[in-house]
């Protein structure tokens, strides 16, 4: 048997050997475990919110704000680094601060998303020797580097904002997951920003809305005067007409050209008429107080209104449904579209500033003929307990049921003097009265709210819409409905007829339920002229939106 032996010198020569790989291993690889160790002592102090990264020397004071998603992201790598290898800092992570930067084109602030910090850091870096940047800067530079990531990346696909905490009448909102996953995929791509990218909304309205972002910030234009009594018209020589001109020309109203003397001739004439057009008016080509007011809206109040339409379109689904129905509350306007044509609109009327029409989606399930008109308490005490103590007889010539409880009741045995109209249940039959009209179209919901005829017809003449106690009136429902049922083989346009003729409910069943979105756009783009379009922000809801957005996340403790 051959014995092996091991002399002092030999042992000595062994230990040699092995203390220069270890030491070769500690310059390209203590530095990594170190790190590891680093990062996994942050990320278990990962509480709440308050966890700041700290750096007195670079002026860095963050708060990590996707702290859960931080911890699982790094626990499933078992802490290692994500976008830091050894003392390398990756073109990649350049790459992102770009990307960051860049998310000021969505409407969104760069701060919230450490750029500062990440920049500070990279400057750090690059004027650092190889091997003497600080450990504590290289964990600072990950963590920051992948809250940034996850929390743009939840801002891109979900928004930077809760609807329900802006309004209580939103109700249209999608929730992030998969972020850990999607990161850890991220991370391995050549190019972080499309990884980012393919986050925003898929809508073509976004993107036309980023676009309109980029022009708006490149432009402004003066405040034109204004005079309550002022016209001005086609044919009239004014010392304004220029100064006219040259506004309308800046927003596209008017094509590029030479500003021209004081004559308001026909070309003028239409711009004017495609100003009031784009902006929701009766275009009359008139200029005078409503259109000079709109005129004198500035560029920053529209930059405002385009960035809180891009925030709101982060909160739709990215699916409407193949076949659809949306309002547009702003816009006074329905739609119908399937395989993203538009088959079908039409002019409506929602809700007051009072009482808001709530946003939300739903599915249209079935109409109804000759409705009966279910009086909402409210309106009973508020407006018909009014009324019904001026005219004794109101109830019976309006042809307005009375029940308490579910028992019918004769409402000439009531004091409704002294009656408490909460404890009573009004229903008015179909007749020319009903505030339901002909027809209504129904999608059950928690808000009571629902698409209907009017016996109001007048409203419609008005390019300003707000009439309603919430629900949605059409101009012209009989032909919407006779729409819906178009493929009906039982339910044709002269059964329809025939069923309005008797004074009765009628319940028609959809074969199939129809996707309803109620929506907010401020801005957008009319598909049929391509001409962008601004309207009132009827409930406020911009300026809460805008507030939000613009409000910065990264707020150093006191």
């Amino acid at each position: 048997m051959v014995q092996s032996c091991f002399c002092p010198k030999t042992i000595a020569l062994a230990l040699l050997i092995m203390g220069c790989f270890t030491n070769k291993l500690s310059a390209q690889e203590s530095v990594t475990l170190d790190l590891s160790e680093l990062i996994r002592s942050n990320v278990e102090e990962l509480k709440d919110p308050s966890q700041r990264i700290l750096n007195e020397a670079l002026s860095v004071n963050e708060g990590l704000h996707q702290y859960t998603l931080l911890r699982s992201f790094y626990e499933s790598r078992n802490y290692a680094a994500a976008w830091v290898t050894g003392y390398t800092i990756s073109e990649q992570i350049a790459t992102l601060v770009q990307c960051i930067a860049l998310s000021e084109s969505n409407g969104l602030l760069p701060s919230d998303y450490h750029y500062d910090a990440l920049t500070s850091l990279l400057e750090a870096a690059n004027k650092a020797d190889s091997g003497k940047l600080h450990i504590t800067t290289l964990a600072s530079l990950d963590l920051l580097l992948t809250d940034a990531y996850l929390l743009l990346s939840d801002h891109y696909l979900t928004g930077k904002l809760s609807p329900n905490t802006i309004n209580e009448n939103w109700f249209i909102y999608k929730e992030a997951t998969g972020l850990v996953a999607y990161l850890e995929k991220a991370i391995t791509q050549e190019d972080i920003c499309y990884t980012l990218d393919l986050l925003l909304p898929v809508h073509k309205d976004y993107h036309d809305l980023r676009r309109v972002l980029r022009d708006y910030e490149k432009i402004s234009w003066k405040e034109f005067p204004r005079d309550y009594n002022m016209i001005i018209q086609k044919g009239d020589t004014n010392e304004l007409v220029p100064q006219l001109r040259r506004r309308l020309q800046i927003t596209g109203d008017l094509a590029p050209g030479p500003i021209g003397s004081e004559y308001f001739d026909k070309d003028l004439e239409k711009a004017v008429m495609k100003f009031q057009r784009r902006h929701g008016l009766s275009y009359d080509g008139l200029i005078r107080d409503y259109t000079v007011r709109l005129l004198n809206v500035n560029v920053d109040e529209r930059i405002k209104q385009i960035k809180a339409n891009m925030e709101r379109w982060r909160w739709m689904p990215d699916d409407f449904g193949f076949s659809h129905i949306s309002i547009n509350v702003p816009r006074f306007h329905l739609e119908m579209i399937e395989n993203n044509t538009k088959i079908y609109e039409e002019r409506v009327v929602v809700g007051r500033e009072k009482f808001q029409t709530p946003l939300f989606s739903d599915s249209m399930e079935y109409i109804v003929l000759n409705p009966y008109w279910n009086m909402p308490k409210s309106i009973a005490r508020d407006e018909l307990g009014y009324k019904v103590r001026e005219d004794s007889s109101y109830l019976t010539t309006k042809g307005i049921t009375v029940f308490k409880g579910s028992k019918e009741i004769n409402p000439t045995t009531v004091n409704w003097q002294t009656a408490n109209f909460e404890d009573y249940f009004f229903r008015q039959s179909a007749n020319e009265g009903n505030p339901m009209g002909l027809v209504k179209f129904m999608f059950p919901n928690d808000f009571d709210v629902y698409l209907h005829d009017t016996p109001s017809r007048d409203l419609f003449v008005y390019s300003r819409r707000t009439y309603s106690h919430g629900c949605i009136r059409l101009r012209e429902p009989l032909n919407f409905a006779k729409h819906l049922l178009r493929t009906d083989a039982v339910w044709t346009g002269p059964r329809i007829d025939k069923a309005l003729e008797i004074p009765e409910e009628t319940k028609i069943n959809l074969r199939n339920k129809i996707p309803i979105h109620i929506l907010y756009w401020t801005v957008f783009i009319d598909e049929k002229t391509g001409e962008l379009n601004f309207r009132e922000d009827l409930y406020s809801w911009d300026e809460q939106v805008y507030e939000g957005i613009m409000t910065p996340l990264n707020k150093p403790t006191e």
